[in-house]
């Protein structure tokens, strides 16, 4: 089988009658077969581009799509394409936070403190003093708090 009848048949199981409801005739599938594969050749679409097209068109169109809309399809980066992970995930958290009981501990002791009592900003200072002993994101939270609040540290 064709890869332009394989594409044909793939269609018609996407689209069922709305796809055949195009296609009266022999010879109006014919003519399709011919117009998409003269394209095809034009853009020069391989058929992982065509694969893809499939694939976009679940994503797309809920109706046969006409050859320009194809093309795009094919052209068009997939879901999958699009979402690209920035990094490996297992070394984003060693980026910024890096298991420490020293720090773990510190701040378990403000959380039990006078300090840390509701509508209370004193927890802000001990992070400003020492910001070595907290974590990246603590002291960033504690940087706005300050700042918000005009707290000197």
């Amino acid at each position: 089988m064709s890869l332009i009848d394989h594409l044909y048949n793939r269609l018609d199981g996407m689209y069922t009658s709305k796809w055949r409801a195009a296609f009266p005739s022999i010879e109006s599938i014919e003519n399709w077969k011919a117009a998409w594969s003269d394209a095809f050749i034009e853009r020069r679409l391989s058929p992982e581009q065509i694969k893809r097209g499939l694939a976009n068109c679940l994503d797309l169109y809920d109706w046969p799509p006409s050859l320009a809309e194809f093309i795009k399809a094919c052209e068009q980066k997939s879901r999958d394409e699009q979402i690209t992970p920035i990094e490996d995930p297992a070394k984003l958290l060693e980026r910024d936070i890096k298991p420490d009981p020293a720090k773990a501990e510190a701040v378990m002791k403000m959380a039990r403190s006078q300090v840390n009592t509701p509508g209370s900003m004193e927890w802000v200072k001990p992070i400003m003093a020492n910001p070595k002993n907290y974590a990246s994101m603590a002291v960033k939270m504690a940087k706005q708090v300050a700042e918000k609040h005009r707290i000197a540290v």
